[in-house]
């Protein structure tokens, strides 16, 4: 199998890692997966589902193929699920927005060959993002914990100290290796994208794939 490099879009929830790792799908020989560590977390219940090339789980061209049953209860078997990913996809980038931590710090001591983009929005409008998804999902009657999304004071709170949490969490990951490690702004995205993340993962820029190309979330924001 040939070499990869598994990037990591991070940031807090609705900070715009899918909207990133999306845009860098169109790009040839890069793949995004969407939220790997949750996907395999709760693959059981998400299996019959359908995946973000529009078919069914199970019948998908790459999860179909990806043996992950045996993967669900062993984090430390990330890697491998990788490793089959990138040998039935032949891309050289995999592009993966997990959002736990010790996710991300055990593919860091098992390899070297990563890059980690660090994305930072503007707590109020994450903050305002979630409490319109909260509403939406509470009008749906489908949200896990109603009782509590409905006390909107109390959410807010929660937000923003679990904003501040978890940009600290990966500010601290810097520490690890700083060449590989980059910081963004949501707000300045479109600009960053093409002068910053292009030369930082030293993707061609000129083999942009022409039309919608079809990525593979399980997990995490398909819109």
């Amino acid at each position: 199998m040939k070499e990869y490099r598994i990037v990591f879009v991070l940031g807090y929830d609705r900070s715009g890692t899918t909207l990133e790792g999306k845009l860098l799908n169109n790009y040839k020989h890069v793949l995004y997966v969407g939220e790997i560590d949750r996907g395999l977390l709760h693959y059981n219940k998400i299996k019959s589902g359908i995946c973000g090339c529009g078919s069914p789980i199970k019948e998908c061209s790459l999860w179909s193929k990806v043996f992950i049953e045996g993967f669900i209860t062993s984090p430390d078997n990330s890697k491998t699920v990788y490793d089959e990913i990138v040998k039935i996809q032949g891309c050289q980038f995999l592009i993966d927005s997990s959002k736990m931590i010790g996710h991300v710090k055990s593919i860091q001591e098992d390899s070297q060959n990563y890059k980690i983009i660090h994305l930072v929005r503007n707590p109020k409008g994450v903050i305002y993002s979630r409490l319109k998804s909260r509403k939406h999902r509470l009008r749906k009657k489908n949200h896990p914990s109603p009782i509590f999304a409905s006390m909107t004071t109390l959410m807010v709170i929660y937000d923003a100290l679990e904003w501040s949490f978890r940009n600290l969490q990966i500010e601290k990951m810097k520490k690890k290796n700083q060449e590989n490690f980059l910081n963004i702004y949501y707000e300045s995205l479109n600009y960053d994208f093409e002068h910053k993340i292009i030369p930082f993962l030293k993707i061609d820029f000129s083999k942009e794939v022409e039309g919608a190309k079809s990525n593979h979330i399980i997990y995490g924001n398909r819109n």
